[in-house]
């Protein structure tokens, strides 16, 4: 019996919070949310380019 040894406290080991891990950092799960936040830097892209562009038309050295 392991109870009261240091390990058997590890929360780690408890299989509801790996499930929960194995769940949040799967590959479909973690390529999910790679996706979503690449579209959101691709819709951002115009705003930003005019942004930057912006920014090269007044600046004191030039473009």
């Amino acid at each position: 019996d392991i109870r009261g040894y240091p390990v058997a406290d590890d929360p780690s080991r408890d299989t509801a919070v790996l499930a929960g891990y194995r769940e949040r950092f799967s590959f479909a799960s973690v390529g999910a949310r790679y996706r979503a936040r690449l579209d959101e830097l691709w819709a951002e892209r115009e705003s930003v380019g005019k942004w930057l562009r912006w920014r090269a038309d007044r600046s004191p050295v030039g473009p």
